[in-house]
């Protein structure tokens, strides 16, 4: 493989370039971050309204009127629980959901970003030994 002759033209052109793509990957290295830290937190809002709606459960045995065994309170009790389980697996779910995309996605994002970085020091270094 050979030299092109053009080189120094691609190389002055992919220079020019490197200011604007560090700009935006850093930018979606951030954004993405921050998209990912929200959904952890929407994560742990509703494992808070899990728990909440099992305490109410727990508080809620009887009907309002003292009527211990009603069919209603029994039913909406049961609809409560059901409506907590499932919360609580959605919880779960998004949680590992955003840690692993925490973990594995924004990680290559960043090695991407960090990849341009280099190329900048690079060129630096070898602008500097001309």
């Amino acid at each position: 493989m050979s030299i092109p002759s053009d080189l120094e033209a691609k190389l002055t052109s992919t220079r020019q370039k490197m200011g604007v793509l560090i700009e935006h990957w850093t930018r979606l290295c951030a954004t993405t971050e921050r998209m990912l830290k929200r959904r952890e937190a929407a994560a742990g809002e509703l494992a808070r309204v899990t728990m909440t709606m099992n305490a109410l459960a727990e508080g809620n045995q009887s009907d309002p009127w003292g009527n211990i065994g009603d069919e209603l309170a029994s039913g909406v009790n049961s609809g409560v629980l059901d409506v907590a389980g499932y919360l609580g697996r959605l919880a779960d779910a998004m949680e590992g959901r955003s840690k692993i995309a925490l973990g594995e996605n924004l990680e290559a994002l960043k090695v991407r970003s960090s990849l341009f970085l280099i190329v900048c020091i690079v060129f630096g270094r070898t602008d500097g030994t001309k």
